[in-house]
């Protein structure tokens, strides 16, 4: 798009016209260029808000290349709304979610004497025998029987270690495993 408005602009001062009419047509252009690239930049910035990047760092042309190439595979550009009519415009999708919401989220109206017998029947002290067995210090015996149940090539958690990796290395992690358990 940006192509056709230089070509635009090299066409206009080359027609032999008034001055004052070339004039307004370069700034009429000048700012189709300016609100194109501000669009373009809008977007492209978009995902590299200053909580995405270290202190001091500025993005590099590949970092924005591969954030708008993220962002336009992230664009959800049709929806199935709540009634089965497929949504592909902006303000379409907008409605279609917002009411969705608003249904999903409303006020559900609840006798209150129906939730107080709900939340006491809920509700029941902890044995004064149990409250001390779970302040108890986990034992290294204890982690390790359950570390030995875990079923190998699983990674429970978000840190990704499996147990082949405690099994493994048992012997040299385990009092330091059970005190950060503790």
């Amino acid at each position: 798009m940006e192509d056709f408005y230089y070509t635009v602009i090299y066409d206009v001062v080359r027609d032999p016209g008034q001055h004052t009419d070339k004039v307004l047509k370069l700034k009429s252009l000048k700012a189709n260029i300016v609100r194109l690239n501000n669009t373009y930049r809008q977007r492209v910035m978009l995902n590299t808000a200053e909580h995405d990047r270290t202190e001091g760092e500025t993005p590099s042309l590949h970092r924005l290349i591969k954030n708008r190439k993220r962002q336009e595979n992230r664009m959800t550009s049709t929806i199935l709304d709540d009634n089965g009519v497929t949504q592909e415009t902006s303000p379409a999708i907008l409605k279609a979610f917002t009411t969705h919401f608003r249904k999903a989220f409303q006020f559900i109206d609840v006798q209150e004497d129906c939730m107080e017998k709900v939340l006491q029947r809920g509700i029941r002290p902890i044995p004064l025998e149990m409250i001390s067995t779970l302040t108890e210090r986990i034992t290294v015996d204890e982690l390790w029987k359950v570390i030995s149940q875990g079923k190998p090539h699983k990674a429970p958690g978000a840190d990704s270690i499996g147990p082949e990796f405690y099994r493994s290395e048992w012997d040299v992690i385990k009092i330091e495993f059970a005190q950060i358990m503790n």
